[in-house]
């Protein structure tokens, strides 16, 4: 259901610049959340669409930025922080 939705979202409004996945973290890790085909679709239907994730961990294959809550890359005052800094672009929140 989640690519049906995300397919309805890229091919009727336009051009979409990003992305914003949240809330994959306090998910349970059984959830298969098909993460490489969602991105892939996202490419695919926008390629210059951006794909961010805040799920509080070192980027993972066909994301485009990195997110950091409540924190500024690499100091990890919050807790929720504490992946490494990659190179991707920053953005925090």
């Amino acid at each position: 259901f989640m690519n049906n939705q995300l397919t309805e979202l890229l091919t009727n409004y336009g051009p979409i610049g990003a992305i914003w996945f949240d809330g994959w973290w306090d998910q349970p890790k059984t959830f298969n959340w098909e993460l490489p085909e969602q991105y892939a679709l996202i490419h695919k239907l926008q390629p210059d669409c951006l794909v961010g994730n805040n799920h509080h961990q070192t980027p993972f294959d066909g994301e485009d930025i990195q997110i950091f809550e409540r924190d500024l890359p690499g100091e990890n005052a919050s807790g929720l922080s504490g992946q490494e800094v990659s190179r991707l672009p920053l953005e925090t929140c």
